[in-house]
């Protein structure tokens, strides 16, 4: 029987509403099934165990997909721009997102992970605007680059048990508060630029870094309290804060020479050392 389906193998076929793949298959190509306009639903048979890069990109009728139970990646690009995917279960022996694996599902509204996954690649979750929450589990280790980056209904995120967070990884997203894992050491840079509704940060005091631009133009946050752990801040930390917000630094009587000058924009900053 058929084992593979090669890459390219229903590229950009239009008309094609739906395929039945033979239990015999094990791997399937890269963009097999890109562009295929009219494709609805799909279901992927357990005997596969390779799928392909951007395998559904762009199949803009796309609603429902069940997966190989035997499949431990989203590989990149997987499901980029399948604007009409409203909801997903990722499959529980899934460890990797790979990245721009949702990238563009902007209809995208809830997004169940699993016990297991391990980390979040660049950009995976880029421009998903109906994303309203998301709980991560205990198992997540890592965050890549922009990988919540635009998700502008985006509230509220439980980080589970993440360690390292990507840079630019909130940029322009609709976060209203945010509890920082103990055992992150860095906010990178941009991590929460441009985040305007964020009103609640919690940074907790395994932080020693805190990137340029992490905080920048987080205009509704009030006031944050920076832990005595921190020991290195960049010149456009808190870019563009106001003296109306204020900046609570615990530990230190003044500037400590490792932060450059003006890292806390205009804001007013207390002392706490």
């Amino acid at each position: 029987g058929l084992t593979t389906i090669g890459s390219n193998a229903f590229f950009s076929c239009p008309l094609l509403g739906s395929i039945t793949i033979p239990d015999t298959v094990t791997t399937i190509g890269d963009a097999a099934f890109y562009g295929c306009d009219s494709l609805g639903s799909i279901t992927i048979p357990d005997a596969v165990t390779t799928m392909g890069e951007s395998l559904f990109g762009h199949c803009v009728s796309l609603k429902t997909v069940k997966l190989s139970k035997n499949i431990k990646t989203i590989p990149p690009g997987f499901f980029e721009n399948c604007v009409a995917l409203e909801e997903y279960s990722i499959p529980e022996t899934v460890t990797l997102i790979g990245e721009k694996a949702f990238d563009g599902c902007t209809a995208l509204a809830s997004v169940v992970f699993p016990e297991g996954l391990q980390s979040i690649g660049l950009s995976a979750f880029y421009g998903c605007t109906a994303l309203v929450s998301v709980k991560l589990p205990k198992s997540l280790k890592s965050i890549d680059y922009a990988a919540f980056y635009g998700c502008t209904a985006l509230q509220t995120i439980d980080l589970g048990g993440v360690e390292q967070l990507g840079n630019f990884m909130f940029d322009s997203s609709g976060l209203t508060e945010i509890v920082i894992p103990d055992g992150v050491t860095s906010i990178p840079d941009g991590c929460f630029k441009e985040c305007r509704q964020l009103k609640s940060v919690r940074i907790p005091e395994t932080v020693t870094k805190i990137g340029n631009q992490a905080f920048s133009r987080c205009s509704a946050l009030r006031e944050i309290v920076i832990p005595s752990s921190v020991v290195r801040m960049w010149s456009l930390t808190f870019q563009d804060w106001t003296s109306e917000q204020t900046i609570y630094v615990e530990g230190y009587a003044e500037k400590p020479a490792s932060w450059e000058k003006g890292w806390c924009g205009g804001a007013t900053v207390v002392w706490r050392g």
